[in-house]
């Protein structure tokens, strides 16, 4: 990698700098960003990439980094809510913007450093953000399927059922539900759903539907606190050997 980025010096002034893991983030990113279009294989597919665009992965920059995914997603979500970049999901990878990154990586560079340090980003389109649910991954894309089939497809194009970047993920997160009571949910509800042979396109938003509404029961909230309901110990002891 040849080249550089351009940093002002009031990035210290701005809330970013606070945060040494969000700071690390930002500027990898910066980093990371393709300075012109151009193509890129991933997975086997060929991802066109604009200037001012990345593709992230989410595990693989925890694992290189040593920061969770809970606090990738965070993070991420920060940085979109202040319109400082915006993310188009797939089911392996985010292919992330960079907003008006144009305003600090070309032309003046004392303009651009104010910009960056002022965090003067803007949001990305409302188009992007809805139509991201609709691409949480290839496996859902086809006829009604069982829940065994959709993971058939999932195990034979190497994709997890449910993804570190799905929305699952960043609901349990605002609302609070523990990952471990997440992971005792997505096991019951693929139980239950082989038990009825019930058929759906999207798998995963069929189990985002369930996790929102507490369909299963399994779970209750006292004082802020998230405990098991009887249906959630009964199915706690069930799964214990996959929990």
């Amino acid at each position: 990698m040849v080249g550089y980025i351009t940093l002002h010096r009031k990035i210290k002034e701005h809330w970013i700098f606070d945060d040494p893991v969000l700071f690390k983030l930002w500027v990898t990113m910066l980093l990371d960003a393709k300075f012109s279009d151009t193509e890129r294989r991933v997975n086997g597919a060929v991802v066109s990439i604009k200037r001012g665009q990345l593709v992230f992965g989410l595990e693989q920059w925890s694992r290189e980094h040593k920061v969770t995914c809970s606090k990738l997603r965070t993070l991420l979500k920060n940085l979109e809510k202040c319109g400082m970049i915006s993310r188009q999901k797939t089911n392996k990878y985010s292919l992330i913007t960079i907003t008006n990154y144009d305003e600090y990586q070309i032309g003046d560079r004392q303009s651009a450093g104010k910009g960056q340090a002022k965090g003067r980003q803007k949001a990305g389109s409302e188009e992007s953000k809805e139509g991201e649910e609709g691409k949480q991954g290839s496996p859902q894309k086809s006829a009604p399927v069982s829940i065994d089939g959709f993971l058939r497809r999932c195990k034979d194009s190497g994709e997890q059922p449910i993804p570190e970047d799905h929305k699952v993920f960043e609901y349990a997160e605002d609302v609070g539900i523990p990952l471990d009571l997440l992971r005792l949910c997505w096991l019951e509800f693929v139980e239950q759903m082989q038990g009825k042979g019930k058929r759906y396109k999207d798998w995963r938003a069929a189990f985002l539907n369930y996790v929102r509404n507490n369909y299963l029961k399994l779970w209750f909230i006292d004082n802020g606190q998230y405990l098991l309901t009887t249906q959630g110990k009964q199915a706690q002891i069930k799964h214990r050997g996959k929990l």
